[in-house]
């Protein structure tokens, strides 16, 4: 027990009171400056309203993003991880659903304001190809990883993660997304599984001191509340293990044009942030630009 206890102390050094208040201190400084040059006290993620009401992404904090399938969950993430990296952050993204190949084209198709579509089927134009070109060439110059693997276990994006931050080469983590990420013990319940991952997605976030984004799919429970009650709310995600109790924030998409084609608001989409540990909850409009799949701060006339 001595000899544990003695290897402990020297893996896991506790600061002191005066230290630890000291460096925090430093930490309330730092984020003034950052906010008076105009800038947020996380990293920006692009959109003024999102940034204004939750701070940008912040150290150490595990960001829930749910929604249903077709919401655009995947387009936020990398619209997030383009905005990031264009700050010079170096971003991860572990895919376990679309190919390097598919997030690239929507990446360059949000860049360059080109329908992913005519990426993949070949009919864009010659002015859209000189954009997809320009776009191609701001796209290599930005610090982003592509991890594409659909049998990738939390354990094993830790590591990567812990690795690549030691190089310089992580200051965001995006994982897309929860369900895909393969269970490290098969004979765990599905519940039992997210609870393992979602646990150690936050524990890596304190420990490399950065944000991880975490995408979620949400069950079709919400749609059963009546067509008018499609808004998610955090009782979406009981049934999801421990997701609302390790994340700092969880945050849900709503876009109305998905449930009525025929509504006025086709163009508008919702960020819903139903927690937040170290803020207010709230809502904030969006631009959707569903022909790029891409989101961009509200614009009423769009």
């Amino acid at each position: 027990a001595d000899e544990l206890g003695e290897q402990l102390s020297l893996t896991h050094e506790i600061p002191d009171m005066p230290t630890a208040t000291a460096e925090a201190m430093a930490r309330v400084r730092e984020i003034r400056k950052r906010v008076a040059r105009g800038g947020t006290a996380g990293i920006h993620t692009g959109l003024g309203g999102l940034d204004r009401l939750m701070g940008g992404l912040r150290t150490g904090s595990l960001h829930v993003f749910a929604a249903r399938p077709g919401m655009g969950k995947t387009a936020f993430a990398l619209f997030m991880a383009v905005n990031a990296a264009k700050q010079g952050v170096p971003v991860c993204v572990y895919s376990l659903e679309m190919s390097r190949e598919q997030l690239i084209f929507r990446m360059l198709g949000q860049i360059a304001d080109v329908e992913p579509s005519k990426i993949t089927k070949g009919t864009a134009t010659e002015e859209e190809m000189r954009a997809l070109e320009e776009a191609s060439r701001q796209l290599k110059e930005l610090p982003i990883c592509i991890n594409q693997r659909s049998d990738i276990q939390i354990d094993e994006i830790r590591c990567d993660i812990s690795l690549r931050r030691r190089q310089g080469k992580c200051s965001l983590a995006i994982i897309d997304y929860l369900q895909l990420v393969n269970r490290d013990d098969k004979g765990q319940t599905p519940n039992e599984a997210i609870s393992n991952i979602t646990r150690k997605a936050k524990i890596t976030a304190m420990d490399e001191e950065i944000p991880i984004v975490l995408l979620c799919q949400l069950n079709r429970n919400c749609e059963t509340r009546g067509t008018y009650s499609f808004r998610h709310q955090l009782s979406d995600l009981r049934d999801s293990g421990s997701i609302e109790q390790d994340a700092d924030v969880v945050m849900f998409i709503h876009r109305e044009g998905y449930y009525d084609p025929e509504t006025a608001d086709k163009n508008v989409g919702e960020i819903i942030i139903a927690k937040q540990r170290n803020g207010p909850t709230g809502t904030v409009d969006l631009t959707w630009m569903g022909q790029y799949t891409k989101f961009g701060n509200f614009l009423k006339k769009y």
